[in-house]
């Protein structure tokens, strides 16, 4: 494997389908973007534990109204958790595009 070969231990930016040299969004982050094209890139993190975990957290925090004593504000509740459940899952739709595109392009650099 060359040195510019796929390395899912480095960010890979599915923009520009390469590892382009890139900066940090804040010190504290995983996010990264591209000094090529400006878009968002990250390692490739396997998605089957991530879609594990979050769908868990999912299914947990929509069964917290069933659990509570009803009085009548629950909708309040019940619309802050899909709003979360719908951003939780967003995330995890986006790292298994980025996850197919990676090994797409992966594919790719080997024949």
């Amino acid at each position: 494997m060359s040195a510019n070969g796929p390395d899912s231990r480095k960010p890979w930016c599915p923009v520009c389908e390469a590892h382009t040299d890139y900066h940090l969004v804040r010190e504290d982050s995983s996010m990264h973007t591209c000094n090529e094209c400006g878009s968002s890139t990250w390692k490739p993190t396997a998605p089957i534990p991530l879609t594990v975990v979050v769908a868990s957290i999912v299914i947990f925090i929509n069964f917290i109204p069933f659990l509570a004593d009803p009085t009548g504000e629950e909708w309040i509740a019940a619309v802050a958790i899909w709003i979360v459940s719908f951003l939780l899952l967003r995330v995890v739709w986006n790292n298994w595009e980025h996850w197919r595109k990676f090994h797409h392009w992966k594919k790719k650099q080997r024949h």
